[in-house]
């Protein structure tokens, strides 16, 4: 599912570069105005929800990169001996960039990340979050479950986007198995 309409907004996957550049300048500007620093570098796969041909919200998968890791093992210490599900990274994407100006489409986005992610024959996700979006996502129904004894490598960080790991409360690394957020979100999106 690339695209779909929800009221008055269109949700879909960023297939050219022009709408690349235009995604990755929406979270330039987001993380700026929320935290003062730059997002992590670009990820593989963009989705964005638009009112009137303007983006208002993204989120963003990765795969393992060429080394084989999820780029959230790049920057933190994670023993998935504790982890919450069983880790198979070939089974495993991550989450990353949701981030909306407007209400009523956050939901909507996470949805169409996870079903193209199952589509490509993914069972979990793997992301970093806050305090207040892991309660976020609690309420929504989310069965989001904490990798306990994360270290954050801080000097992984490009010095201009460390100030969302420096400014409180500090993100944690979670799991998420897609189909559970999946039919939970059908759930939501019907009410």
């Amino acid at each position: 599912m690339s695209k779909s309409a929800h009221n008055k907004f269109v949700f879909k996957k960023v297939n050219s570069f022009h709408e690349k550049q235009r995604a990755l300048y929406f979270m330039e500007t987001v993380a700026q105005n929320l935290y003062k620093c730059s997002p992590p570098p670009p990820p593989q796969i963009i989705f964005v929800a638009k009112h009137k041909n303007k983006i208002v919200g993204t989120i963003a998968l990765d795969h393992k990169n060429k080394q084989g890791l999820l780029p959230l093992e790049e920057i933190y210490k994670i023993d998935f001996d504790r982890a919450p599900f069983l880790f198979q990274r070939e089974l495993t994407i991550q989450f990353g960039r949701w981030m909306t100006i407007t209400k009523n489409v956050s939901i909507r986005l996470f949805y169409v990340a996870a079903l193209h992610a199952i589509d490509d024959g993914k069972t979990h996700g793997l992301f970093e979050a806050k305090q207040p979006i892991a309660d976020y996502m609690k309420k929504l129904g989310f069965d989001l479950r904490q990798i306990d004894g994360t270290k954050l490598i801080i000097e992984k960080i490009p010095s201009a986007g460390r100030k969302y790991y420096q400014s409180k409360p500090k993100p944690k690394v979670y799991m998420i198995v897609l189909n559970q957020i999946v039919k939970t979100m059908e759930t939501k999106l019907k009410e």
